[in-house]
């Protein structure tokens, strides 16, 4: 057996039994990883908190190529986000790039420009309480970027998810896809509800798989956003 020590950011977490906790990690080195947190449910335990949702340890973890699910056993907190987990708007946005993040890593296949990329994502939001939506969409724009699905309005996807927008609104989208595949941020700010809506679907697309965190976030749209010139993007 082999002890591998590495950082991670804590993707999700559920209970196994009375004391114990099976955690999806996310790592450079091996994407996601599996692990089995003994103990974890225990009252007193310190890993009932270092393994919150978002938190970015340093794990070591008992590892065998038998298994899927690993070993933990030792954690360190690197980095809580806590500005981000103080405000609800930052919570849901971080969750849409923290399930985004999940869905582009593989299990044990190196994924360090995605790592990074969510690192800076969550350091983003959490430093920007203001305006969690416009990092959030370059956090995702980033990630799929990483995963070698960057959106490209030329394709015929884009085509097929703006068709039933006003040309102005479709300028619009194109011009913030644009400038933030150029590293920027969208120059129209008040767009930006469309934007997570298009990459919303981008995401599902490329990993044909349902984002669980999304309908919390739409549900935070402003509703004048939603019927901006009477269309919609497809959903």
């Amino acid at each position: 057996m082999a002890y591998e020590q590495t950082e991670a950011i804590v993707l999700r977490k559920v209970d196994f039994s009375e004391s114990s906790r099976i955690v999806t990690f996310l790592t450079p080195c091996r994407g996601r990883l599996t692990c089995m947190a003994k103990g974890a449910r225990r009252k007193g335990s310190p890993l009932a908190t270092l393994l919150d949702t978002y938190n970015r340890l340093e794990i070591t973890c008992a590892w065998k190529d038998s298994r899927q699910v690993q070993l933990l056993t030792e954690a360190a907190l690197l980095d809580s986000y806590g500005a981000l987990k103080g405000n609800v708007e930052s919570v849901v946005c971080a969750a849409f790039l923290l399930e985004t993040a999940g869905l582009a890593a593989q299990e044990n296949n190196p994924a360090p420009e995605i790592y990074n990329t969510l690192r800076a994502g969550l350091e983003q939001i959490a430093a920007n309480p203001d305006t969690p939506f416009t990092h959030v969409v370059h956090g995702v724009f980033a990630v799929l970027e990483a995963a070698g699905f960057a959106p490209n309005t030329e394709d015929a996807f884009f085509a097929e998810q703006t068709r039933r927008l006003a040309q102005k609104e479709r300028d619009a989208l194109h011009e913030s896809i644009d400038a933030l595949a150029s590293g920027g941020l969208p120059s129209e700010p008040e767009r930006i509800f469309n934007i997570i809506r298009y990459l919303k679907s981008a995401v599902v697309y490329h990993f044909e798989r349902p984002l669980k965190s999304y309908p919390f976030l739409e549900s935070m749209f402003p509703n004048q956003e939603c019927t901006q010139s009477g269309t919609l993007l497809r959903k």
